[in-house]
């Protein structure tokens, strides 16, 4: 019976921390998309914002992600 409390507790905790990493990369590539797509690039035809913004976005959250401390 302990065990499998245990085991939940672990369970609950690698959940939070996952959270919690999901939000932090989400948050800031959402924005930029907003930010992108809405501010920079709002003279460009839809097709040509969207792969841009997305790209954009997603390079600089790769770029910032992967970088050494």
């Amino acid at each position: 019976m302990a065990d499998s409390k245990f085991g939940q507790d672990i369970y609950n905790k690698s959940g939070a921390s996952c959270s919690a990493g999901n939000i932090m990369y989400n948050m800031p590539f959402l924005v930029l998309v907003i930010v992108a797509s809405f501010f920079i690039l709002k003279n460009f035809n839809p097709t040509v914002n969207y792969i841009l913004s997305i790209s954009a976005s997603s390079g600089l959250i790769a770029l910032l992600s992967t970088g050494s401390k």
